[in-house]
């Protein structure tokens, strides 16, 4: 069975990419913009119009797209599909890179080494997130206790401040009184 093949510059495929999640829209534009040392898109608006190919130099425009630097600038972007155009040769590309056994070996031994870093960032960040916060909490009871509150108000505020259930509170107030 022949693989289902998409053609990106299809102005359906375009919108669900970019419309639909604009920030990723952002992201590529940025890169274009960072590359050349321009002052990056911080907002988007996607101005839904098309224009046939014999109004505008036989290029047909698909989806312009306003975009606003912090500054205010505003940036008029274009996604324009040219029937000659590096969109064609790039997708014959794609297409016979998923057809070579070796560089499709290296694409997914490039995507599980990015997604296994993506899960250790993760996973140090929790961490982090659940070391500070219990430095945090036991930081409260001793302050709590130096300012001659009772366990029970200690702990009712525990219980609220770190959204914790009773007996969890409970513990680390009895650990750290």
């Amino acid at each position: 069975m022949a693989a289902f093949r998409i053609n990106r510059t299809n102005d359906a495929v375009f919108k669900a990419v970019f419309a639909k999640h604009p920030q990723i829209t952002i992201s590529l534009i940025n890169a274009f913009f960072e590359f050349q040392g321009t002052e990056l898109i911080t907002d988007i608006e996607f101005i839904d119009r098309e224009m046939d190919a014999d109004e505008y130099e036989g290029k047909e425009s698909r989806l312009d797209i306003l975009g606003r630097t912090a500054s205010g600038t505003k940036v008029n972007i274009e996604m324009q599909v040219n029937a000659l155009a590096a969109i064609q040769e790039a997708m014959e590309v794609e297409d016979m890179f998923t057809k070579d056994e070796v560089a499709k070996r290296s694409y997914e031994k490039a995507e599980k080494f990015r997604r296994d870093q993506a899960a250790q960032l993760k996973y140090a960040a929790e961490e982090g997130r659940k070391e500070g916060e219990e430095k945090g909490i036991k930081a409260m009871i001793v302050t709590l206790k130096e300012l001659d509150v009772d366990k029970k108000t200690t702990i009712d505020k525990i219980m609220a401040r770190f959204n914790l259930k009773l007996n969890v509170a409970q513990g680390y107030v009895e650990a750290n009184w």
